[in-house]
């Protein structure tokens, strides 16, 4: 687990052994991180894995986040 503390706000975030974030937690809740084909974070799930909570788009060229 890695946690960052931003005033009195705290998120952890659980890493896999290739050190990859997979899930995150924040005001008592968590969710998990859904990556897409090249590694990258395409979106995030409830903790139940029954909705997405946030998506995520790149920009193929430049590799940025859009």
């Amino acid at each position: 687990m890695v946690g960052i503390t931003s005033g009195s706000t705290a998120t952890t975030s659980a890493i896999d052994a290739a050190g990859n974030r997979v899930a995150t937690a924040g005001g008592g809740s968590y969710g998990f991180l859904l990556p897409d084909l090249h590694g990258n974070t395409a979106g995030a799930l409830n903790s139940t894995a029954t909705s997405i909570t946030d998506a995520f788009a790149y920009d193929a060229e430049s590799g940025a986040g859009a």
